[in-house]
């Protein structure tokens, strides 16, 4: 039961998302971490309206969080890598840039964050 919640929580927050209510969807993103389900997902889809927001320490908090869970598709290290240059912590986007390289299928995006 706790699963089939915190996964209709994930795509409540899609959907509101689709309709611009960001306020909301991150509100629905955050129920479905706090029950531990759609980990990865959710912190991906709060960091990147984080990173909408220009609140990028926390889209960087969320975003790493979602490459730790295991999300890897779509443009989530460019999105890490935009929100770390506006930090200017060039240290890390660097670090993002080689370990992207490093991995042939994602050596276009570590040479856009480069």
């Amino acid at each position: 039961m706790r699963t089939t919640r915190a996964v209709n929580r994930h795509f409540q927050g899609m959907l509101l998302v689709e309709e611009g209510k960001k306020e909301e969807a991150k509100a629905q993103f955050r129920k479905a971490l706090a029950e531990g389900q759609q980990v990865g997902r959710s912190h991906e889809m709060l960091g990147l309206l984080l990173l909408d927001e220009k609140d990028h320490e926390a889209a960087v908090e969320h975003l790493t969080a979602a490459l730790a869970a295991g999300r890897t598709e779509g443009n989530i290290h460019l999105a890490l890598g935009m929100a770390l240059r506006e930090l200017g912590r060039f240290e890390e986007l660097e670090e993002l840039a080689r370990d992207l390289l490093a991995n042939e299928a994602d050596s276009s995006q570590g040479q856009d964050l480069l």
